[in-house]
């Protein structure tokens, strides 16, 4: 009868987050929307719209680096996790990196000068739009 006492105070008092889900769904969501805006950057062949939707990815990943940061705070903070912490960081370290590598895609194409993409590309692009 203490123990569960016990139990119910430590839970009362003990740091615990429920938001990694939602976190979670929104890093998805930006890999989403990057991932579409990819696509349609494939599609054009004009310099000023590529720079247009190298915008978007811009702020698209900026956007993810918030909730990934916002995770891993989290992390530090919270004493009782949904599921293992090395889980948590890894899910959203990956999820973040997928949205790093979708913004090195134009930023490598402008380096070299190129704002347009080769059918190869137009299709990888379309594969990662449905993945």
């Amino acid at each position: 009868m203490a123990n569960g006492a016990f139990n119910r105070l430590m839970a009362a008092i003990t740091p615990r987050s429920d938001n990694y889900f939602v976190l979670f769904n929104n890093l998805a969501d930006c890999a989403v929307r990057a991932s579409k805006v990819l696509a349609m950057m494939t599609a054009v062949s004009e310099a000023d719209k590529f720079e247009e939707h190298f915008e978007v990815i811009r702020k698209i990943e900026s956007e993810a680096d918030g909730y990934t940061k916002e995770i891993l705070l989290s992390l530090h903070k919270t004493y009782i996790t949904p599921f293992d912490r090395r889980e948590i960081r890894e899910l959203a370290m990956a999820l973040d990196d997928i949205i790093d590598y979708m913004e090195d895609i134009p930023q490598s194409a402008k380096i070299y000068g190129r704002t347009k993409f080769t059918p190869e590309m137009v299709a990888l692009a379309q594969i990662l739009l449905r993945a």
